[in-house]
């Protein structure tokens, strides 16, 4: 059966999944996945390239409409903009639908864009680069 092509719901935590924060008011995302390829060819090759895969990488990148009340809001504020110290770690959840049973991942992430264009209505857009290979679990409950 054909699913809404679009990320249900993005979670945050900033104390290593103890507790997680949903991102309100967000309006798209994506989760792409890249693999690089290593070049493999030599005189054996026979005049076409060879290659094996290599290092894979993930981000997240999402917008949504900015409400300054938003509890996952403020968390990417206080990540990109700490008070005090340096940025924190923070870990990331996202899934595809939130239902029991569904696919969902967990990962560590940094912030790498975070922005707001003010038109009619303010929207941020945000994307994170994940640092380790996600988790893939079967939620369990809907956060």
């Amino acid at each position: 059966m054909a699913q809404r092509g679009k990320l249900a719901a993005i979670y945050v935590s900033s104390d290593d999944g103890i507790t997680w924060t949903k991102i309100g008011g967000r309006l798209t995302g994506s989760a792409p996945t890249t693999t690089d390829t290593i070049d493999t060819t030599n005189a054996d090759s026979e005049d076409f390239k060879e290659f094996i895969l290599g290092d894979t990488s993930q981000t997240l990148e999402f917008s949504f409409h900015w409400e300054e009340d938003d509890p996952g809001q403020q968390k990417l504020v206080e990540a990109v903009y700490p008070e005090t110290g340096d940025r924190p770690a923070l870990q990331w959840r996202w899934m595809f639908s939130e239902k029991v049973g569904a696919y969902q991942w967990e990962a560590p992430g940094v912030i790498t864009n975070f922005g707001p264009s003010a038109d009619d209505v303010i929207q941020c857009s945000c994307t994170v680069q994940i640092s380790e290979k996600p988790i893939r679990s079967e939620q369990i409950e809907q956060i």
